[in-house]
């Protein structure tokens, strides 16, 4: 759930309330409001539920007619006695700025639904449905909650709870075309894995072979792929201490890069040792001179 809780609000002529504050506990738990009839219980909660979705569910039979409202607010919202749509709610929650809703003022639908966010749910649409649950039965229902039958306590539920939508999905999902609908991707998708473990089956056949073909080779006396590339590396640190070199050691060259780099070096080394052998060659040259002079 979301980590962001209601810490106080701050009630002005709303309902039966003239200016009212309330600190709350801004943790994980469960807040029980207590009192007898008439106290105020019902207008606390539908304080919240208006100062976030700009409805009170349980007047909309009342103020409204054919989706609209013909009630103004101010005859059923603004406390009997106070000025004409003086009436306002402000929420201050443990995180984020405070929201505050009046006749004049409102917050943003995208600021509430932020405030009920939380990873892994979808973005919230409707913020009065979504917080029926929490508010979902006053006492202005026609008839108690706990004097009904089970039956009409269960129907009474399946509403606010999304029951509903969940039987009608049920309902759909039924019938002879769902089942073919289902059995043919199975069908496809079991398809899918045999081609795939024909695939994994061929690999591994494929490797058992390349196993025997490495072991046939060293009983021969031939030199596998990693034996070539062990001798290239030996021959390439051999070949850099007579040219005074540091070897290369490249990380993640291929066996061709590394023999093409080996050639390369070995010519190098190659003419080194020609400059050597002139440069012997001069100098014998040069001893025969001094022999000669000396005698």
């Amino acid at each position: 759930m979301s980590d962001v809780y209601l810490s106080s609000m701050d009630i002005e002529n709303f309902r039966t309330f003239g200016g009212f504050n309330v600190v709350l506990p801004a943790a994980p738990g469960l807040l029980l409001l207590t009192g007898t009839n008439g106290l105020g219980k019902s207008s606390f909660f539908d304080a919240i539920e208006w100062a976030l979705s700009s409805k009170i569910r349980r007047f909309l039979p009342y103020v409204s007619r054919a989706g609209r409202i013909v009630i103004p607010e101010s005859d059923y919202l603004t406390r009997h006695g106070a000025p004409s749509q003086s009436h306002a709610v402000t929420l201050k929650f443990s995180e984020g700025e405070a929201l505050r809703r009046s006749a004049t003022e409102a917050p943003s639908a995208a600021a509430v639904s932020a405030l009920i966010a939380y990873p892994g749910r979808g973005e919230t649409t409707d913020l009065s449905t979504h917080l029926a649950m929490t508010h979902f039965l006053g006492q202005a229902e026609r008839q108690r909650f706990t004097s009904r039958e089970a039956d009409d306590q269960w129907a009474a539920l399946k509403g606010p709870s999304g029951i509903d939508r969940l039987e009608l999905i049920r309902t759909r999902l039924r019938g002879k075309a769902t089942t073919l609908a289902f059995g043919r991707r199975i069908k496809a998708e079991q398809g899918v894995i045999s081609a795939i473990e024909k695939e994994i089956a061929d690999w591994l056949g494929w490797q058992a072979r390349l196993d025997r073909l490495h072991q046939a080779i060293r009983a021969g006396g031939g030199l596998t792929v990693q034996d070539v590339r062990l001798r290239a590396q030996e021959i390439e640190l051999e070949a850099s201490l007579l040219l005074e070199r540091e070897p290369a050691g490249i990380a993640g060259e291929s066996n061709s890069q590394l023999l093409a780099r080996l050639t390369g070096l070995l010519d190098l080394g190659l003419q080194e040792l020609s400059d050597r052998s002139s440069n012997l060659a001069a100098a014998e040259e040069l001893v025969d001179k001094y022999q000669t002079q000396q005698a």
